[in-house]
Order: structure tokens, then sequence, then C-alpha cells
């Protein structure tokens, strides 16, 4: 795929996380699909495959009353698109407000996602997708 269709399959998976669209997700990742949330603050874990998927999602609704991961700039460094993200959320019973920058590596191959991990540290994500180290 070129950089333009690995950027633009980033962004349309954003899209659907933020939008709630799950099934849309899972529907753009491949049936063994990783996801690699070990960095998160709350709920560290990974998740395996389309119900790992729906499992991180649930996970994530369990927690948080809203929750967005809004990509501020997407850089692509095949097999990876490195999304620098905007990450904001509002806890569910405790009304805790999140506000923080956030990286995510995407693993990308034939156009659907394979993994995606969480780095709270955007210069670790960089240099795990090869753009600088």
């Amino acid at each position: 795929m070129s950089p333009e269709e690995n950027v633009d399959l980033v962004r349309r998976l954003h899209e659907r996380l933020n939008g709630a669209n799950i099934e849309g997700v899972v529907e753009l990742c491949e049936p063994g699909f990783r996801l690699d949330m070990s960095e998160r603050v709350f709920n560290p874990a990974t998740y395996e495959g389309h119900d790992g998927i729906r499992r991180f999602y649930a996970d994530v609704r369990a927690v948080w009353q809203r929750y967005r991961w809004d990509p501020e700039e997407l850089l692509d460094a095949p097999p990876h698109v490195v999304a620098l993200v905007h990450a904001r959320g509002r806890g569910r019973g405790s009304g805790l407000e999140v506000d923080r920058r956030v990286a995510m590596v995407w693993t990308l191959h034939r156009g659907r996602a394979t993994a995606l991990r969480l780095y709270v540290d955007s210069a670790r994500a960089l240099e795990a997708a090869g753009l600088q180290g």
C-alpha cells in the first residue's frame, strides 16, 4: 500500500474507534490482531484477536464515561503508522478528567491492521517504528 493509503487506513480506524463503531474496527483488522495496552495507566493489558478488540472496548467503556484518541499527526513508517494522539476522557464513576498526549504504533499488512501498541512516550514509539534512534 502507498503511504497515503496506510495513513488513511489508520485515520479510518481512529474514526471508527472514536465513533464507537467497534465492529467497523474489527472489519479493518486481521483475525490475529494483537492490541498491546500494557503502558495504559488504568487496566494495563494485552488483547488478542477480534474478541480482544471487543474486550478492550468493553474495558474502556466500564471505566470511562467518554474517551477519545484523536490523531494529531500520522507518520508512515512501513509496515507501521505512528499516530501521535491527543487522548482525552472522563471517568465513569469518578468524573476524573484525562488530557494527555500518547503515541500508538499501528502495524499494517495488505490493507489491514495486524497490531497496535500504545506508548506513553512518543520518542519510544518513533524509535520502535524506526523513525528515530
